[in-house]
């Protein structure tokens, strides 16, 4: 994990103050500010969607703040608190993209990962600020509750309406207009094999093809009863 110099840390307030490390600058600026001043909140050093781990990939670059404590406790502050919960959207989405994360549990994610446990500076976040994160990722569209009682999510750190680029970009580079598809050859399939959505989680993708059929993009056909169970989200013919 990105760590801090010792200049870095005898410059700045203290974490008693974390309004002025979070939500504005100052003349000595806390190493938070400087990494997060007068920057999108998208080009931290927490990946966008899009990149993945693979084989012999480099491990998951933790983003400065993760190691500060403040970062993991609701800020009394309101705009502080909101520049808080942006990073921690650009966090879960940078680790989940990493880490091919397509669902998360909030209470086993509390209880054993990395994402909401930084066993460092002994620092986990609360229940109710995880949920309060989370939720703000679906209003955002970047994540959706399943059915259960609020506990599990679906997290799109790539949107339904982008995984559909990459499907149409796929069938037009390969020669498959108008040719009919099961759900299993898209997640599973060998031409699909080196395809970023390879292995992507089945519910996420029907979420894809329902957006496809709505631009007119691709006909959603049943499967027939008794047929592969594999393909109960209907065969494909994906027609322009």
């Amino acid at each position: 994990r990105p760590g801090r110099t010792s200049s870095d840390r005898n410059e700045g307030p203290g974490p008693s103050d974390p309004s002025q490390l979070l939500g504005r600058q100052t003349e000595k600026a806390h190493p938070w500010e400087r990494i997060t001043a007068g920057r999108g909140l998208g080009q931290l050093s927490c990946r966008r969607p899009g990149h993945m781990a693979k084989a012999g990939a480099a491990p998951f670059q933790w983003p400065p703040h993760y190691d500060f404590p403040p970062f993991f406790s609701k800020q009394p502050n309101r705009d502080t608190n909101a520049r808080r919960v942006q990073l921690w959207k650009d966090l879960i989405l940078g680790y989940c993209a990493h880490h091919r994360v397509f669902s998360l549990s909030v209470r086993e994610a509390l209880a054993s990962s990395p994402l909401f446990y930084n066993e460092k500076i002994s620092r986990r976040l609360r229940p109710e600020d995880a949920q309060e994160i989370i939720q703000y990722l679906v209003s955002a569209g970047l994540a959706e509750w399943l059915p259960g009682g609020g506990d599990e999510c679906l997290v799109f750190w790539r949107t339904p309406a982008e995984w559909g680029k990459l499907l149409l970009a796929f069938v037009h580079d390969n020669g498959l207009d108008d040719a009919v598809m099961t759900v299993y050859e898209i997640r599973e399939g060998d031409a699909t094999a080196r395809t970023e959505f390879h292995l992507i989680d089945k519910t996420v993708l029907l979420k894809t093809l329902k957006v496809l059929e709505e631009q007119g993009k691709v006909v959603v056909l049943e499967a027939e009863e008794g047929g592969d169970s594999d393909a109960a989200g209907g065969k494909l013919l994906l027609a322009f």
